[in-house]
This record gives structure tokens, C-alpha cells and sequence, in this order.
């Protein structure tokens, strides 16, 4: 049910902007990366840690991954 939950803000855009593959794919991924800072900021301060360097980490390790899916071949 989480991960349900946690995809549906992403998945909502392409609903929104069906004619527009590449927009709703570029917007989806801001919100993904902004997710995964709050998730890393929230984790950070409930383990006692430095929220912002911790919100940091996880939107590097999960941004990179996730830039690697969309950026275009050459």
C-alpha cells in the first residue's frame, strides 16, 4: 500500500498531460527527486542527523538513477 501511495503523485502527471510524453515525464521526475529529498530531510532529522545533507544523499543516489532513465542516448 506504501509504494502504491508513493508512486501515485508521479503517475498523476501523465494523466493530466496525455499528449505530452516528455513534459509529463520531465515534471514527474522533479516531483520523484523532490519526494526523495523530504524523505531523506525526514529521515535525517528523526535519526538525529543533519537533515539537509541527509536529503541531499538520497536525492543524488535517487536522482542519479533516475536522470540515467531518461536522459537520451547518443
Amino acid at each position: 500500500m506504501v509504494a502504491v501511495i508513493a508512486v501515485v503523485p508521479s503517475l498523476v502527471l501523465f494523466a493530466v498531460a496525455p499528449g505530452n510524453f516528455m513534459l509529463a515525464l520531465w515534471v514527474s521526475n522533479l516531483v520523484s527527486f523532490g519526494m526523495l529529498f523530504g524523505a531523506g530531510w525526514s529521515c535525517g532529522h528523526h535519526s538525529r542527523m543533519n537533515p539537509s545533507k541527509t536529503g541531499l544523499a538520497m536525492l543524488a543516489a535517487g536522482g542519479t538513477l533516475g536522470l540515467t532513465a531518461i536522459l537520451p542516448e547518443k
